[in-house]
């Protein structure tokens, strides 16, 4: 196995200069292989993951190096947000319906899921707070706020992103043109979320078929999160 990671140093929106200012690093070998190369943003940087043969979701790192070479720690996503948004892949994998890392799929769903969860977690435009927490309280009042809090802190569960699927079918997000241009700061469009809410309904489906919970199944994915690396 030969895998490797690559991370770069710069935020999207200053990609052009950072060719100039920074540079590649190689970081540690994942521990399960990957096929061609898989990148998304978080929170402003850019992290590469790629390596040989199966292709897997499950190894994402961030490391930010300034021109002067010094690693810079400060910026580094919480772990316990990067280890929600893979238990979800997790929970999309166990269901079957996680797109193939050849389809283009594969990558807008990673991006997706990061930068939405950025977007409620970190906007203070009113309008994205409001329409993020009346989806969860929809969700049934008490309970809903109870896992709205949870997101805040922890990041993405099954149930904070069903509430927003199931929410979203019916009011939509795009109407909003204060939600769209922070969507757009974020390089996020309709096709984004619309991915997201197909597949999170398929995997939903899968699991009703099988008699299985889909939050169990999050939950089991979770645990396996906190008991490895992140």
């Amino acid at each position: 196995m030969i895998p490797i990671v690559l991370f770069f140093a710069f935020p999207v929106g200053q990609l052009m200069a950072a060719f100039d200012q920074g540079h590649w690093m190689t970081g540690a070998s994942v521990p399960i292989e990957r096929m061609d190369v898989a990148a998304a943003v978080l929170d402003g940087p850019i992290y590469v993951a790629g390596g040989f043969e199966k292709p897997n979701v499950w190894n994402l790192w961030q490391r930010v190096v300034a021109p002067s070479g010094k690693l810079i720690r400060s910026t580094r996503a919480p772990a316990r947000h990067v280890g929600a948004v893979m238990a979800i892949l997790g929970t999309f994998d166990e269901a079957g319906v996680l797109p193939p890392e050849a389809d283009p799929r594969a990558n807008q769903l990673i991006r997706a899921l990061i930068q939405f969860q950025s977007v409620f977690m970190k906007s203070q435009e009113p309008a994205v707070q409001e329409y993020f927490s009346s989806a969860l309280i929809s969700r049934g009042g008490a309970q809903g706020t109870t896992v709205r809090d949870s997101f805040y802190r922890n990041g993405w569960t099954s149930e904070s992103l069903e509430a927003m699927v199931d929410y979203s079918k019916t009011h939509a997000m795009w109407q909003d043109d204060r939600m769209q241009a922070v969507f757009r700061q974020y390089y996020l469009g309709p096709a984004d979320w619309i991915l997201v809410q197909e597949i999170f309904q398929a995997a939903r489906q899968r699991f009703v078929a099988e008699n299985k919970n889909i939050h169990a199944v999050f939950a089991n994915q979770r645990d396996r999160m906190a008991r490895g690396a992140f």
